[in-house]
């Protein structure tokens, strides 16, 4: 089994791949192939649906071509377009892989089963780690000496996963998840004025990709397109921030950080003596991949007819969302997402609403009823 592996490696076709048998030369975008680990490996492309797909067997690679063979158990060959994303991918055929060499451990190359590695069990130690342990002495787990050694020592047992360290610790990767809400008070949305949902609370986030900074201040004096607040504490992060204006529910973003107590504008929104909030309320993916992505926002008191839109965006573009019409006065109408989104490195995810009231209306402020979710999936 090979040494060098990865997690999650997506990779991205420069010129396309032909379906027919002849067409084993995968020719990826240029520093692509240094991504994959060492052969043999599985790829097969996202589809985003659930539907089978061809699973490609990486027998060789030359730099950014890799000799692939086609149809992989059992699947069917495809054409692969150029500029298509394919990923290292876990099957049940590398799953029978794993179960057979482990069963092999016995030979030579691994040395054989010794009476300090036979009816050996793994148990978890005071910090939930997965250890080797001998069945008598259950408490003693963490001084197995040679036992953890010898059972060990075959540390990569299948492509993209390393179960055991060669102390017998199990590892997994760490995985991006993030969950977010407004808590502290009722966001005013303006008619027909789509606007980023203002989130101010986190429930977890795992790898620091939610941004929930909200600053908050009165101007002190006013210029055209800018914000003013002697006691203001801006920074460069505070570029592409939204910034709404709460005592006229107006709402523009952050172009320029001319210094720490004023900021340039998009639009002339902020004259002296206007309350503010500056929030960024955006997911900044460190991994590529495949993400779930899910919102609740729950609307106060909409009225009959009113029709309520979320929209999620990647970057400035949209990519899904959802909407409906308040079917009865006075009531309180949900617009739940649910999304499978693919991310590169550095996008940034936002989610933004809109009405059609006729005048302001506000969204309900609290985790139980508007909150979003981002968890990676592959």
């Amino acid at each position: 089994m090979a040494d060098n592996q990865a997690n999650f490696v997506w990779v991205q076709v420069e010129t396309e791949l032909g379906d027919g048998a002849e067409d084993t030369s995968l020719v990826l975008k240029e520093d692509e192939g240094a991504k994959l680990p060492d052969v043999p490996f599985k790829l097969t492309r996202a589809t985003g649906v659930r539907e089978s797909s061809e699973i490609l067997t990486g027998t060789a690679r030359d730099g950014d071509t890799v000799t692939v063979t086609r149809g992989a158990e059992g699947t069917t060959r495809e054409v692969h377009a150029a500029d298509s994303w394919l990923y290292v991918v876990w099957t049940a055929g590398a799953a029978k892989e794993v179960q057979d060499h482990a069963q092999a451990v016995t030979g030579a190359e691994h040395g054989a089963v010794s009476a300090d590695t036979a009816n050996m069990i793994v148990r978890r130690d005071s910090d939930k780690r997965a250890r080797v342990a001998n069945p008598s002495n259950d408490l003693d787990i963490d001084n197995q000496g040679s036992r953890n050694t010898a059972i060990g020592t075959h540390a990569a047992l299948t492509t993209g996963v390393h179960w055991a360290s060669a102390g017998g610790i199990i590892t997994f990767p760490l995985q991006s998840g993030a969950k977010a809400s407004p808590n502290t008070a009722r966001q005013t949305f303006p008619n027909n004025t789509e606007c980023r949902l203002l989130l101010d609370t986190e429930a977890h986030d795992t790898q620091g990709e939610m941004d929930v900074t909200v600053k908050t201040g009165t101007t002190t004096s006013a210029a055209t397109n800018k914000l003013i607040d002697s006691g203001a504490s801006f920074a460069a992060a505070d570029v592409g921030a939204w910034v709404w204006n709460t005592t006229d529910n107006t709402y523009t973003t952050v172009t320029a950080v001319d210094s720490s107590t004023q900021l340039s504008l998009a639009a002339n929104i902020m004259p002296s003596g206007k309350a503010y909030k500056v929030y960024r309320s955006k997911f900044t993916a460190k991994e590529a991949g495949l993400y779930v992505v899910t919102s609740l926002v729950t609307w106060w008191q909409a009225a009959d007819g009113n029709r309520l839109i979320t929209y999620v965006r990647v970057n400035g573009s949209s990519v899904g969302g959802g909407s409906i019409y308040s079917s009865k006065a006075t009531s309180y109408p949900a617009v739940a997402t649910t999304d499978q989104i693919f991310l590169a490195v550095n996008a940034v995810l936002e989610f933004r609403c809109t009405q059609d009231s006729g005048g302001n209306l506000d969204t309900r402020n609290t985790a139980a009823f508007t909150n979003v979710a981002v968890s990676k999936i592959a």
